[in-house]
């Protein structure tokens, strides 16, 4: 059995990382670095358990007082992140193995449940990133001395807006797009509908008739 597998705790400032690096911003930012460098950053069995435990305390996290946005990058510059750590598996038995990426599919779950938006700033070697952007699967390509400061730009630009409607945003277009149109519009209203009584939205329309900047608290 792997250690510490079955225990997944929820992640706070006060938790200690042997391979991720976590940085908590004023503005609700969260920098999440994958601290392997000497390996590529390739995830292991540690990895799979923190990016586990990282992702499942945002999904609990549900006042959106916190935490309002994710970049999520690699440490160094030879790579984001180099897949799985073949050193790791070389010599693992199946048992062990099927274990492990039980680990690695349900951090990758949690973070698709995240409910604030995750920017992945993928640094490093990457080929075929002009075909990937015209595939949609990256939204910009950028110089390495610029990836960082647009990411992080775009980011506080998604803080600063309503944090729940920023939650609710994401959750209507993750789901909607599994949906025919009809059901995703529905979807859409049902979202905007859990908004209506809640004191950000009532600040957003106050501010604009006073024509300052809204102060968006996240309830």
């Amino acid at each position: 059995m792997l250690p510490g597998f079955e225990t997944v705790t929820e992640i706070n400032d006060e938790m200690n990382h042997s391979t991720l690096l976590v940085e908590q911003r004023d503005s609700g930012l969260l920098i999440v670095t994958l601290n392997r460098p000497d390996e590529g950053n390739a995830v292991n069995t540690q990895m799979g358990i923190e990016l586990l435990d990282f992702w499942t305390g945002l999904v609990r996290d549900r006042d959106g007082s916190t935490t309002r946005s994710v970049v999520l990058t690699g440490a160094g510059e030879a790579a984001f992140c180099a897949g799985g750590d073949m050193k790791e598996r070389d010599g693992m038995s199946a048992e062990v193995w099927r274990h492990q990426h039980e680990i690695f599919e349900q951090a990758l779950w949690m973070m698709m449940e995240c409910p604030v938006p995750v920017i992945a700033a993928v640094n490093g070697k990457a080929f075929g990133a002009t075909e990937a952007l015209e595939w949609g699967i990256f939204s910009r390509v950028c110089s390495t001395a610029d990836l960082m400061p647009v990411v992080i730009a775009t980011a506080e630009s998604i803080v600063g807006n309503a944090p729940l409607a920023v939650r609710q945003a994401k959750k209507a277009i993750h789901q909607g797009l599994q949906m025919d149109v009809r059901s995703a519009l529905r979807f859409e209203v049902e979202a905007y509908n859990r908004l209506t009584d809640t004191e950000d939205r009532r600040e957003g329309v106050t501010a604009w008739n006073e024509g300052r900047k809204p102060r968006f608290k996240g309830r």
